[in-house]
């Protein structure tokens, strides 16, 4: 007998992951197909406008990256948690009135204070203000609805929507370029015009299965309440302020770690390389980013499944970052080796002094890849406070990378973004040990019970 339940437990073990596989797979179609746009859309797009132009998009792009993470307060990442839709409905309503309060604040103190803490490439940008709240109110509302997509396990509706997002985003600026002229509204209203119909998307879930009716001979019977899940928008901020407290400053600091080369250059250096730069940062090291996190929202589900059914989660992450790490490995030892080329072909000749930046940047962009499916691990187990110690430590790394290019060369915009990739290549792999060390932790909490 007891054969026979370990054999069905594996057997379960194997078709779970049989699914996580597939979930991937449908979401990675989206991202990868997305990637596609960006990759044969660009030639056109910087053979059409002007570096710096893209540089200051890019510069407000980022900005507005970088206050998102903060415009809910991390309240978004705890919707995949609770076990009923009712508290993970207060968790969505609590993130949703935070991000309305943050972009009215944002707005204000922007309207108030409209020069004084941009870098000097935005300032030459009209009416950026509203531009940027809006901006950080998209992206807020994007994060919410994808979250709870991702509590539904709708990967392919996250999928279609990030294709929509990037076809239109694209399409438009090579519309636009070509019709109206390369101006800088031709960079801006077809990315915030991709963001609304991204959003547009991720409401059309399909609808939740309905309840199973008893039949005559079965009594009808109804799941007692949990004392843990949170029943109006007040319990929920107090459930999950863990998420607020530990999990914000952790995911804030990393945005702005992922978004300081950028932000830097757009400090100390003429708009045209910020749009250098940010050229190459969209081919390298964007796509990477984009399948760690696409890795990471199919694991938070299934890992915070495991954890609520005792299950190890040591095993199936390992076996995950080994395969990624396996199949992805060629891709950019050959964009490390042939990158500079590679980016001068794709972007033109105008935009030849984009290529040197491929080589640095390939080894931080695999590192994000490989992080992606472990740092689930942090938000499935309610490890924020590991989480916010990794991110200072991330801080402290890039503050020294900073400060040793600066003294070494300030002038060079190379020894900057080589010092930053070190640092970011360090801080991923570090989380990526620690993540794998808290879920064998949770084994052995297993096994001892």
């Amino acid at each position: 007998m007891s054969r026979l339940r370990s054999a069905v437990r594996s057997l379960r073990r194997q078709l779970g992951e049989g699914r996580a596989l597939r979930d991937l797979a449908s979401l990675l179609s989206g991202v990868v197909g997305a990637r596609l746009i960006q990759v044969l859309t660009i030639p056109v797009i910087t053979r059409l406008f002007d570096p710096a132009d893209y540089g200051r998009v890019s510069l407000l792009v980022a900005l507005a990256t970088t206050l998102n993470q903060a415009s809910s307060f991390g309240y978004e990442g705890a919707i995949a948690l609770p076990r009923q839709g009712h508290g993970a409905r207060q968790v969505s309503r609590l993130s949703l009135i935070l991000l309305l309060m943050f972009c009215s604040v944002l707005a204000l103190v922007a309207w108030q204070w409209p020069t004084h803490w941009l870098p000097a490439s935005l300032s030459q940008m009209p009416a950026w203000w509203l531009l940027l709240a809006a901006i950080v109110g998209l992206l807020g509302l994007n994060n919410v609805l994808q979250a709870w997509a991702v509590r539904r396990k709708s990967f392919g509706v996250i999928a279609r929507s990030t294709l929509a997002q990037q076809g239109l985003t694209s399409a438009g600026r090579v519309g636009w370029g070509l019709g109206l002229g390369p101006t800088l509204p031709g960079l801006l209203v077809p990315y915030v015009s991709g963001l609304i119909v991204r959003a547009w998307y991720l409401t059309r879930l399909p609808s939740a299965s309905p309840p199973v009716q008893p039949s005559a001979t079965t009594p009808k019977t109804t799941a007692p309440p949990d004392a843990t899940e949170p029943a109006t928008v007040g319990a929920a901020a107090r459930r999950y302020a863990g998420f607020a407290l530990f999990g914000l400053p952790s995911t804030l600091i990393r945005a702005l770690t992922q978004q300081l080369p950028l932000l830097l250059i757009g400090t100390f250096f003429a708009p045209a390389i910020v749009g250098l730069y940010a050229a190459a940062q969209r081919l390298v090291l964007t796509p990477a980013r984009a399948i760690g996190q696409a890795g990471r929202q199919v694991a938070l589900p299934r890992t915070a499944g495991r954890r609520r059914r005792g299950e190890p989660l040591f095993g199936p992450l390992w076996r995950a970052t080994v395969i990624l790490a396996a199949a992805t490995a060629l891709p950019f030892v050959m964009l490390y080796l042939m990158g500079e080329p590679l980016l001068v072909l794709l972007l033109g000749e105008k935009w030849a002094n984009a290529g040197p930046y491929a080589p640095p940047l390939a080894p931080w962009a695999f590192s994000m890849l490989l992080v992606g499916p472990t740092s689930a691990v942090f938000q499935a187990l309610e490890e924020q406070r590991w989480m916010l110690g990794l991110s200072c430590v991330r801080l402290g790394l890039f503050a020294l990378a900073v400060l040793s290019a600066r003294a070494r060369a300030p002038h060079d915009v190379l020894m900057l973004v080589g010092s930053l990739a070190i640092a970011g290549v360090l801080a991923n792999m570090l989380q990526l040990a620690f993540a794998l060390w808290l879920a064998w932790r949770h084994d052995q909490n297993l096994h001892r019970a």
